[in-house]
């Protein structure tokens, strides 16, 4: 009557009558839309229509996020193939309470890939190893280009998430340093002949007494500054 404003229709969070996830999402919106929201329309969360009560509760909360549980926990309800990965014999301090999800990926949307904060996995591997990042005198070029080349993100079973073991991931790219690449074949470098199947997990060689292998010689794999350092031996 009069000057009086239709009543909007009601949104329903939970029920038989559940209002579509736009409408919940949007509500929500209405006052969450800070700098973290800006990419949500665009994000793969939005696309896969994951409302915000999903992984947030409204009234009550485990973490200052109003999460349902722990912020891994809750990522894991849907990223059941990573939850396994953070159980692997070298993975990232998920479990162990150190870092979260959070620390590289951002839920609500990026321009990165992935829902990484950073542009790149390179850009976002380097808020921490910022050891690796460069420039350095000489630069190998794997690592420059994409870290996930040697190593996986969340869980592997060699050490440092490599995605194999040395040698077997170095002669993946290193073709020519000798010999049909199998188990039982040798491969020569700086004039020693190594066995392939005798290397350890931390990418020592048996035959040598445990002794040799790729980073035993190329300890600065990642790069090196050093005037004499083109082979990445120091």
């Amino acid at each position: 009557k009069g000057d009086e404003k239709p009543v909007a229709p009601a949104v329903m969070f939970n029920g038989p009558n559940i209002s579509p996830v736009e409408d919940r999402n949007a509500v929500c919106a209405g006052c969450h839309d800070d700098g973290l929201q800006k990419a949500w329309k665009g994000s793969q969360h939005n696309t896969a229509q994951v409302a915000c009560t999903n992984c947030h509760t409204v009234h009550a909360a485990k973490d200052p996020t109003l999460v349902k549980d722990t912020q891994p926990q809750t990522c894991f309800t849907c990223h059941a193939q990573q939850r396994a990965e953070s159980f692997l014999f070298s993975h990232h301090p998920v479990r162990e309470g150190k870092i979260v999800c959070a620390d590289c990926h951002n839920p609500h949307g990026s321009r990165g890939p992935k829902l990484l904060k950073e542009l790149t996995l390179n850009q976002t591997c380097f808020n921490c190893h910022a050891d690796k990042r460069g420039p350095l005198l000489f630069e190998h070029e794997p690592v420059r280009e994409d870290c996930s080349l040697c190593h996986t993100s969340h869980g592997s079973m060699e050490a440092r998430l490599l995605k194999q073991r040395v040698p077997f991931l170095c002669v993946s790219c290193h073709t020519n340093v000798g010999g049909p690449l199998s188990s039982s074949s040798g491969m020569t470098a700086g004039g020693q002949t190594l066995v392939l199947g005798n290397f350890g997990r931390n990418g020592s060689n048996a035959s040598h007494g445990g002794t040799r292998g790729c980073m035993n010689c190329h300890v600065q794999i990642h790069g090196s500054n050093s005037p004499v350092g083109e082979a990445l031996i120091r």
